[in-house]
């Protein structure tokens, strides 16, 4: 288990990380200024809509896992008389 602090601190790079390079993107599509505010704030929601996504995803994994579904298996032993 990963200890509270450490998961926000990891949301918040995955949100820096993604803000850098939408502001990147949007300043190298020729936006100046404008397109670089632009890119950084979709790239930081898009970054932390992803890793919310993730983070749900890897939950519903874990929850699932331990509910496996046990099929018909009959045992073929048989007795003879």
């Amino acid at each position: 288990p990963v200890p509270v602090g450490q998961e926000g601190e990891r949301g918040l790079g995955s949100t820096l990380l993604g803000g850098a390079a939408g502001g990147l993107i949007g300043k190298k599509l020729g936006g100046g200024i404008l397109g670089a505010a632009g890119g950084a704030l979709a790239g930081a929601a898009g970054m932390n809509m992803a890793t919310k996504m993730t983070k749900k995803h890897k939950k519903e994994k874990k929850h699932h896992k331990g509910h496996k579904r046990s099929g018909s298996s009959s045992s073929s032993s048989s007795s003879s008389d």
